[in-house]
């Protein structure tokens, strides 16, 4: 008795031991679903990685959902295997009005496509200039409203060291973030940022004086406007732009 339980028991062993091999050499996806959220044919850019879509395959007795996370410039891109999928949008998810319809997408190597969405908000024609003298960053944009269902309840300023930036990816302390002026939607926005490394003087502010130094000695930095609809977590952004501080 004693053999044939160490018998069975070096079996087991060896079955586990194979299929473990077996699932160790299956094949990573190589096939790849890209895309952009866009209004009107043109990119919505967000906060990077904070907006996301649901892929879901379906055809299983047990399936999960896939996240599928937005870049700040609006795309996508996942690795995945050949199949029939649907992609759709989460309720409250994005600075856009909720659609609950989804989009059927049949993979075989790459499919590229554009997920529409209709946002409260539209931002853009934004320009930026740095004043040597006090290093201030002066920016100005235009708020265009899509849908009136939801008024603005924030504008934000944001100035990084890296090319990405929003609300979560930013020197904290020197961007802003304000109520939006009683004329938003009828003439530019101007803000400005106040990038001396002097005026961040108390301790929690020891980390944003020493990016600012940082991008000071440097010459340069990142920046993006950033609208919040009322109600809503998520804000639609302006693109991405490096600016000079000669």
């Amino acid at each position: 008795m004693k053999k044939k339980f160490v018998y069975l028991t070096a079996s087991v062993v060896l079955t586990f031991l194979f299929l473990g091999c077996k699932k160790d050499n299956f094949k990573a996806p190589e096939s790849t679903i890209t895309g952009r959220i866009v209004y009107q044919g043109q990119p919505i850019g967000v906060r990077s990685n904070g907006v996301q879509l649901e892929l879901w395959q379906y055809g299983y007795q047990l399936f999960n959902k896939v996240p599928v996370y937005i870049a700040q410039d609006g795309t996508f891109s996942i690795k995945i295997f050949d199949g029939s999928y649907k992609l759709t949008r989460l309720r409250t998810n994005g600075p856009w009005q909720d659609q609950t319809d989804s989009i059927d997408i049949q993979l075989n190597g790459s499919a590229n496509i554009d997920v529409p969405v209709t946002p409260y908000y539209t931002v853009g024609d934004d320009t930026y200039a740095f004043n040597k003298a006090d290093s201030t960053i002066s920016g100005t944009f235009k708020i265009n409203q899509v849908l009136t269902t939801r008024a603005i309840e924030r504008i934000s300023f944001h100035v990084s060291t890296t090319n990405i930036v929003d609300l979560t990816n930013q020197i904290a302390f020197a961007s802003i973030d304000v109520a939006p002026p009683a004329n938003a939607l009828t003439a530019p926005v101007t803000l400005n940022l106040d990038i001396r490394p002097r005026m961040y003087t108390a301790p929690n502010q020891a980390q944003a004086k020493l990016l600012l130094e940082d991008i000071l000695r440097k010459k340069y930095a990142f920046v993006r406007f950033g609208v919040k609809p009322v109600g809503v977590a998520e804000r639609i952004y302006t693109t991405v732009k490096r600016i000079e501080l000669p």
